[in-house]
């Protein structure tokens, strides 16, 4: 009994680890405030060096003023993917805790490329997070933190 569960612990341990392998480093954050509950979250991601139809893990994080939080779920936001010709797969939560929620999706067709021959494309992602509003330590709220990722596929300076 003890050998399998030290198999098991080995192997959730490599599964998290498969998870988070190739996982976007934040690029930006944003603030906002709700009730008397104030959220910082990497909001900002890039990837210079994306390859149509690969997928992408997003680890978004947060931080809090007081109370409780806990991610909730991800969903495309607005038209999700931009400039036009941009297509992708809808957000797929990956995994939720108290400060942070990981997803993955795929942008599988990316805008053609100008002068430079870089194809760009950007989406647009809202990871929803139950708060605690007032500062009760009940989460009573939630809040939506808007998430933008950008790929491209090379030099993604402007053209």
């Amino acid at each position: 009994m003890k050998a399998f569960s030290a198999a098991a612990a080995a192997l959730a341990v490599v599964l998290v680890i498969a998870a988070t392998a190739g996982a976007l480093t934040p690029s930006g954050s944003n603030t906002n405030t709700n009730g008397d509950q104030t959220i910082t979250w990497s909001s900002s991601f890039t990837d210079d060096r994306y390859v149509a139809g690969r997928a992408l893990t997003v680890p978004v994080t947060w931080t809090t003023s007081c109370g409780a939080t806990l991610g909730r779920s991800v969903r495309l936001r607005g038209g999700g993917f931009t400039p036009s010709g941009v297509t992708g797969t809808a957000p797929q939560l990956l995994s939720a805790t108290a400060s942070s929620s990981t997803f993955s999706m795929r942008l599988t067709s990316l805008h053609q490329p100008g002068r430079r021959g870089v194809a760009k494309g950007n989406a647009q992602v809202t990871v929803t997070v139950a708060i605690d509003q007032d500062c009760d330590g009940v989460t009573d709220g939630t809040a939506g933190l808007g998430v933008n990722i950008h790929v491209a596929t090379g030099d993604s300076e402007p053209e």
